[in-house]
Order: structure tokens, then C-alpha cells, then sequence
């Protein structure tokens, strides 16, 4: 994954853009590191694979998560709820939360 983001996304990135996850293995570990200007945000199911798909087939959903890396926009709380669906969706700590 780190080098696809170096040659496809990186040089694709404008200020003030998303850069989105769905896992935060990534930035944690700094496998991929952004620039200082896009926000970084995660939006992921809590919930294993199985749950997730078995939740989904029953036209139902798991609780989703949004961890905010930087946010130099202000809007990557905004932009990650906005692409999550309805209530149950949880802000985390990103240092915390992005291990479990």
C-alpha cells in the first residue's frame, strides 16, 4: 500500500483534500505519510469482517467509527461523518482506538 500511495495518490493531493482510511494501521505505523495540508481522517465498522457482511445482507449495519489524524481544513470531523450512515457513528481517539 505504501507504494501505491507515493505513485498514484501523493502527487494527486491538493491542500485542503481528505485523505480517507478505513483502517489505521497505516498512519499509526507511518507506513503512509501525509502531507501537513490534507486532512487525514478514518471511517471504519467496529466490528469484525463476518458481523459486518452478515449485518449488511440483513439490511442492517454495525456501529462505525471516525478518528481524525490532522485536520488542518477543520472539516475532517465533517467530511469522515459524512460519509459514514446514521447514528451510530463514534468519534475515537486516534491514539487509543486504532489498535482494537
Amino acid at each position: 500500500m505504501p507504494a501505491i500511495y507515493k505513485k498514484e495518490i501523493a502527487p494527486n493531493l491538493r491542500a485542503g483534500q481528505t485523505l480517507l482510511f478505513a483502517h489505521g494501521f497505516a498512519i499509526y505505523y507511518r507506513t503512509i505519510v501525509a502531507r501537513k495540508d490534507v486532512d487525514v481522517v478514518m471511517v471504519a465498522p467496529k466490528g469484525l469482517g463476518p458481523m459486518v457482511r452478515s449485518e449488511f445482507v440483513n439490511a442492517r449495519g454495525v456501529p462505525g467509527l471516525i478518528a481524525v489524524h490532522q485536520n488542518p481544513s477543520g472539516r475532517g470531523k465533517a467530511d469522515g461523518a459524512g460519509l459514514g450512515k446514521g447514528d451510530w457513528m463514534h468519534s475515537r481517539r486516534r491514539d487509543r482506538d486504532n489498535l482494537s
